[in-house]
């Protein structure tokens, strides 16, 4: 489990790297992330086959949390495809869904909720698999940012109990004012108390703190005088 806990955090530092470089469309991100990853993943492809699934409850529920029971308990790449079969206009209809071990004793979401017409290679299970645990990854960091970047507007001194800020917008309702009554630096928030202009009702709302202060620009480099030799 170990390693797939250190691949988890490759796939962050993936993230974070693309981010860095200004890479924010997915397609881009994934691609960089696959390239700088993948080699460091432990997957192993161990198809269990194919296994039959009755169509309708409760007894294709319970078939199909016995199959995703043995496939959590197993190393990461273990999987096995779900064939189900119904009848309709007096025609028979196959179709079929995977369960994939993501190695930290749960089914990978990626791809878990596809219905196949046909039985995937385990190339294109994982992947789907791979493509949402890069999503998953590159929530976590940019969550962390947002989180660092919040707490900072307030271990900074910016948004502190007492403090009073113009024309704040909570939700997309406009105040002409709202004033700090309490910080809670682990979560990056600021409770506040709203005004709004003409009106004597008083509100109060919990928002990031950094919405409140953003961080001051960084001033602009001076430009290098000419002739200067590259540092």
């Amino acid at each position: 489990m170990d390693d797939v806990l250190d691949f988890q955090k490759a796939l962050e530092a993936g993230c974070r790297a693309a981010l860095a470089e200004g890479l924010f469309y997915d397609k881009e991100l994934q691609a960089f992330v696959r390239d700088r990853c993948a080699d460091q993943d432990p997957v192993r492809d161990n198809h269990l086959g194919i296994r039959t699934i009755p169509y309708g409850l409760p007894q294709e529920r319970l078939a199909q949390e016995a199959v995703e029971a043995e496939i959590k308990a197993a190393p990461r790449g273990t999987w096995a495809t779900l064939q189900r079969s119904y009848e309709r206009d007096g025609q028979e209809h196959v179709f079929y869904n995977v369960a994939f071990s993501d190695g930290l004793g749960e089914i990978a979401v990626g791809g878990k909720h596809d219905n196949l017409s046909a039985p995937p290679t385990f190339e294109a299970v994982y992947d789907r698999v791979l493509g949402y645990e890069i999503y998953l990854a590159r929530q976590r960091v940019q969550a962390a940012d947002r989180l660092a970047t919040n707490r900072e507007a307030i271990e900074s001194g910016r948004v502190h109990v007492g403090a009073v800020f113009k024309d704040v917008k909570v939700n997309s309702s406009a105040f002409s004012k709202a004033e700090v009554v309490s910080v809670d630096p682990d979560k990056g928030e600021a409770r506040i108390r709203l005004t709004k202009r003409g009106s004597r009702k008083r509100l109060e709302a919990n928002v990031p703190a950094a919405g409140l202060s953003p961080a001051p620009k960084a001033a602009p480099e001076e430009p290098a005088p000419a002739g200067a030799p590259f540092a």
